[in-house]
């Protein structure tokens, strides 16, 4: 018996043979990376395709809105951006400019205050020693009048003595009103000294309104860099409504038809990879 089968199988030329066999090969799933109507089938079941070419072509007005909008805030974030860096430039010089000005306005106001008070302190010596020539004026008019009384000088000379007192007296007034007028200039001075240190006070916040400026430019960057992302994933969604072969290989299981709404979760067709096939066979 075994020899009649070695012989049989010598006789066949060492070949199998079966009648149940069928070609096959790897198998990828197509489907929509994105939700949307479907506006073209651009392939048929058993039609041949290579990878990259376009098999299904969905609506993309929305998507080409959406990338739209995106490219207009990425416009306006990169508009805020220069806006920012040019305040902060700004900032960094007018606080500079500021700080400079400021510590001139406190030396001046100082030195407007010493002055000041050399005034009052020249008025009040003034004053003293107005009032000693006033106080010498009347005695020696009081003594005129007492010789007047006795005929011992003319009137002519008591009227000289009364004129020179009351000349003494204006001059007094006088004085009296510098030293009024150099208090009154000292309460000014003072009052422009304290708003030059206040002036000083608020220039030295340099370093925090720089600081503020610095933010707002990183925060206008970070916008900037969100904008371009946005961008991106919009340009990737308008790209996605062209559904391409991902292998060389032949159509099958077509499901998908032109007005159909397809997303993610839904196989519009497969592919069979032609690189690498196979025979699965029953051998008799």
């Amino acid at each position: 018996m075994a020899g009649v089968a070695a012989y049989l199988y010598i006789a066949s030329g060492g070949k199998e043979s079966s009648d149940d066999a069928q070609v096959e090969g790897h198998v990828s799933s197509v489907a929509a990376r994105i939700p949307g109507e479907v506006k073209r089938v651009l392939v048929r079941d058993n039609q041949h395709v290579r990878a990259g070419d376009v098999l299904v072509e969905l609506d993309d007005a929305d998507y080409a809105a959406r990338l739209d909008a995106a490219r207009a805030d990425l416009a306006a974030a990169e508009a805020a951006l220069s806006a920012a860096e040019t305040q902060h430039a700004l900032t960094r010089k007018q606080v500079d400019a500021s700080l400079t000005v400021a510590r001139g306005g406190v030396a001046q106001a100082a030195a407007v205050s010493g002055s000041t008070a050399a005034q009052i302190d020249q008025a009040r010596a003034g004053l003293a020693a107005a009032g000693s020539r006033a106080e010498l004026a009347r005695l020696e008019l009081g003594r005129a009048q007492r010789l007047l009384d006795t005929a011992a000088i003319p009137q002519s000379e008591l009227d000289g003595r009364r004129a020179t007192a009351d000349q003494a007296d204006a001059e007094v007034a006088n004085a009296r009103a510098m030293l009024a007028s150099a208090e009154a200039n000292r309460s000014n001075s003072s009052g422009t000294v304290l708003a030059a240190r206040g002036r000083l006070a608020s220039a030295q916040t340099a370093p925090e309104q720089i600081a503020a400026a610095q933010a707002q430019v990183d925060l206008a960057r970070a916008k900037v860099a969100q904008a371009r992302s946005a961008v991106r994933i919009a340009e990737l969604d308008v790209g996605y409504t062209r559904i391409r072969a991902e292998i060389d290989g032949d159509v099958a299981r077509s499901t998908v038809e032109p007005g159909q709404i397809v997303g993610p979760d839904r196989p519009l067709m497969a592919l069979v990879g032609s690189h690498e096939l196979w025979v699965v066979a029953n051998l008799k």
